[in-house]
């Protein structure tokens, strides 16, 4: 019986090709969302606009490379980006009334704590096998 969060093995090459991380475009459009937040920090008037298109494109590329690679941070900060891109919306739009510090805040400690199970079970998770004999 395998666990799910076993760190998955690497073949030479392999998986490494699915990482988006290692390609060129994605990790283009990853630092343009990083680039979007700071802006967005920096700069009250454009922060809806910034952190909704940075959160949204960020959340994507996670959720995406989640699925494809099972890099485990992914999984977490996918839904975390795409929920930080509803409420920056929501908050914009004055449906919620969070102070823009504590959002932004509440991302950044997201992320960092989306980060710390990797040190503990490895940095990708393993995909469930099914049972020997199984069939669908």
């Amino acid at each position: 019986m395998t666990c799910c969060c076993a760190p998955k093995p690497e073949a030479p090459g392999a998986s490494k090709s699915r990482d988006l991380a290692s390609q060129g475009w994605a990790l283009s459009v990853w630092i343009a969302s990083f680039v979007a937040l700071a802006v967005g920090w920096l700069i009250a008037a454009w922060r809806p606009y910034f952190w909704t298109a940075g959160l949204a494109a960020a959340g994507v590329l996670c959720i995406v490379n989640a699925s494809r690679y099972g890099r485990l941070h992914c999984h977490i900060t996918g839904p975390l980006f795409l929920i930080g891109s509803i409420l920056t919306v929501l908050n914009a739009i004055g449906v919620l009334s969070i102070s823009w510090n504590l959002l932004g805040a509440a991302i950044l400690l997201g992320t960092a704590v989306a980060y710390t199970p990797e040190f503990v079970i490895g940095k990708h998770l393993r995909r469930r096998q099914p049972a020997a004999g199984a069939t669908r």
